[in-house]
């Protein structure tokens, strides 16, 4: 919070050059998102040790949520100089029952964690599911960083408690995230096991009940497609939606930054500071036949909550979609909105995609949302637009031929085409199309696979394909255009 008001501070300072401003404003982000995860990690332990935390135990993909947790870390591993490797040591399910979120949280922490502490050598994520009869999947994070001796790993379980006070100087941190994950590997019938070797290196090892496997389809050698993973931020997506929202936000500063993304994403956007105020405008628009397309509305605020302006609309009638918007805080809240008439749920500080794709999803079906061109990373390299352009222009044949392989009953052809376009990608500037080849290639060089899951991801490849673009100037003439 120091850094954040005194850069803040800082950011005030009408001789600033343009570098020194973008500079500043970099390191505010980066506190505030250390703050921010330091919140976060307090509400959930709170949670826990007051029995509010609940999990659920729904259909999803080990394989995806190792693929995010890759991405998300290896820009991390990179700028310290290390590798990042992720390995699949058995066949693993396509599907399991458990809780994505929570499992990708605990495998996001033991990996950052692995990271921090490890300044040479690298950091390797092996999985594996050796009895599948057993319902169970493992996943070790090993690394070759500083290791821990006993008397250290004693206290690496306790309530903001690290190895050491040099460890907390050195390298920051509550010492909540290794409790937090111990305890939610129990939620999900699992558990951590740690061994250490001082100066050698230390192993995490998770494992969680899987639910039956039986007739699960197992996927062999997934380990390009762990590899292949993006960096985060790496894509530059821009979804263009069209609609009228209706933003019930009391806090200047939260009306501001939501509107500016709305409006970016080009909706027209109208602000009410309060829940009665809200209701009014809901239905004024309603009556003169021009609702809202959504409303996104804020569940704490002055004159009528948002729990109470929902529950007004709803008695009322009104049907259109409504989206709360309040803080991360206690387990039962989307509960108690979804109660109160919402249709949806979104937690401040609000992240922009997720917002813009809630909007979206609430709106489709209405001819107001465009496909999300996917743009290349060379966007603004004079050097490679041409190169990128004359990629982009062999994107509709490149379709037309992953179209007709996945038609044909040999999936030899479809492999092959997904490897080229997999290295291809890559190298235009493409990581998410390259990424979703990837899976293709496994998944079609996998005999015991079936139908549905590769095409589902050769849907989802043809998807990024026809929205590839070598420049967002080109997506924004042809919209104007049209």
């Amino acid at each position: 919070m120091t850094a954040i008001q005194g850069y803040a501070d800082l950011l005030l300072d009408s001789e600033l050059t343009v570098s020194d401003r973008l500079s500043h404003v970099q390191t505010i982000r980066r506190n505030s998102d250390h703050l921010l995860s330091i919140l976060n990690d307090v509400l959930d332990l709170s949670k826990i040790e007051a029995g509010k935390m609940t999990v659920e135990s729904v259909d999803c993909s080990p394989a995806q949520i190792l693929v995010d947790v890759a991405s998300l870390m290896r820009v991390r591993a990179t700028d310290k100089g290390i590798g990042l490797d992720l390995e699949y040591q058995t066949p693993i399910p396509t599907l399991i029952k458990s809780d994505p979120t929570r499992l990708r949280q605990i495998l996001l922490n033991l990996v950052g964690n692995a990271i921090k502490f490890t300044s040479s050598g690298g950091v390797r994520v092996l999985v594996r599911c050796s009895d599948p009869a057993s319902g169970r999947l493992t996943f070790e994070v090993a690394d070759t960083g500083l290791g821990m001796t006993r008397e250290q790993l004693s206290r690496l379980f306790q309530p903001f408690t690290q190895a050491d006070s040099s460890t907390t100087r050195r390298f920051g941190g509550t010492g909540l995230g290794l409790v937090i994950c111990q305890r939610l590997a129990a939620m999900l019938s699992g558990e951590i096991v740690v061994e250490s070797l001082q100066s050698r290196g230390t192993s995490f090892t998770l494992s969680i009940e899987t639910g039956s496997l039986k007739g699960v389809p197992m996927i062999a050698d997934l380990r390009e497609a762990g590899l292949a993973a993006s960096p985060a931020g790496a894509t530059i997506e821009r979804a263009t939606v069209s609609g009228a929202v209706l933003l019930a936000e009391d806090g200047l500063d939260n009306q501001l930054l939501i509107a500016t993304h709305l409006r970016k994403a080009g909706l027209r956007v109208t602000i009410v500071e309060n829940g009665r105020l809200a209701v009014d405008q809901a239905m004024a628009a309603l009556g003169a036949g021009t609702p809202f397309d959504v409303i996104l509305m804020d569940m704490q605020m002055p004159e009528l909550d948002g729990y109470g302006a929902t529950a007004q609309l709803r008695n009322r009638g009104y049907s259109g979609p409504i989206v709360a918007l309040t803080a991360h805080a206690m387990a039962g809240d989307r509960d108690r909105c979804l109660a109160a008439g919402c249709d949806d749920y979104l937690t401040k500080p609000i992240d922009r995609s997720k917002l813009i794709a809630t909007v979206a999803r609430h709106i489709e079906g209405t001819g107001g949302v465009e496909e999300p061109a996917v743009v290349s990373l060379y966007a603004d390299d004079e050097d490679m637009r041409t190169l990128v352009g004359r990629f982009v222009e062999s994107m509709s044949a490149r379709v037309g031929v992953v179209r007709a392989a996945m038609s044909s009953d040999d999936r030899e052809p479809l492999q092959r085409i997904a490897h080229q376009l997999k290295g291809a990608a890559g190298g235009y500037g493409f990581p998410t199309i390259s990424t979703a080849a990837s899976l293709v290639e496994t998944l079609a060089g996998d005999p015991t696979g079936g139908h549905s899951a590769l095409q589902k991801s050769v849907d989802e490849l043809l998807r990024l394909m026809n929205g590839a673009t070598s420049s967002p100037q080109m997506v924004a003439n042809a919209r104007r255009a049209s």
